[in-house]
């Protein structure tokens, strides 16, 4: 895996249970804990920045997506 995906993997890793929780729905990460995630981690510049909150969009909406189809199916258990 090239370094910037593992990056932003440890980005995702370390945020995973920063998200708001709502009434039993699942949040997403917010950008203001990704950009202080960033910045205490060397993240210099929008750029940067801006491709690090893609990156762990995208796996927090993977996760998200896989959360909640795990929280119906056991809702009908």
């Amino acid at each position: 895996m090239p370094d910037e995906l593992l990056f932003a993997w440890g980005a995702f890793f370390d945020l995973r249970d920063d998200r708001p929780m709502m009434m039993g729905a699942i949040g997403r990460i917010t950008f203001m804990a990704i950009e202080k995630w960033g910045e205490r981690h060397g993240v210099i510049g929008v750029d940067q920045l801006d491709r690090l909150v893609t990156l762990v969009r995208a796996m927090d909406d993977q996760w998200i997506e896989i959360e909640a189809e795990r929280m119906k199916a056991a809702s009908r258990a």
